[in-house]
């Protein structure tokens, strides 16, 4: 009985503590990309890799895709991509090792204020393919 008992406890810890973990790990990569998208997507976040893409490169084929394509690149719409990873250990009544986890999360940035010739000159470059 007392074998059995431990590896209950062993599985009931191990749930806690990896739903513990993940909520943890969510809510920091939430934060981070949020603070990130909030502030035009620039600066960084501790443990948390942090990107800009456009929103050009995470569309949909087909003619919807396009269609997102072209007025992503003509609005100039930018979004920040929040990773992060952890891992879990195991008990050792249930085998020991760890449980890798990833988390990702795509905000779209906020537009940084700036004067009509920036705007034109980036709006030019991106249709032309010289900026992004």
């Amino acid at each position: 009985m007392i074998p059995m008992f431990a590896i209950v406890w062993g599985c009931i810890f191990f749930v806690f503590t990896f739903f513990q973990r993940t909520i943890t790990m969510r809510s920091m990569t939430r934060g981070h990309t949020w603070a990130y998208s909030y502030i035009g997507c620039s600066g960084s976040g501790p443990g948390t890799a942090l990107e800009t893409q456009g929103a050009s490169q995470i569309s949909r084929s087909g003619v919807t895709g396009l269609a997102e394509s072209i007025l992503a690149t003509i609005m100039q719409i930018r979004v920040g991509h929040g990773h992060r990873t952890t891992s879990t250990a195991r008990p050792q009544v249930i085998g020991g090792g760890s449980i890798s986890m990833t988390d990702d999360l795509h905000v779209m940035c906020n537009r940084v204020p700036r004067t009509i010739g920036g705007f034109l000159s980036d709006f030019a470059g991106s249709l032309l393919g010289f900026g992004g």
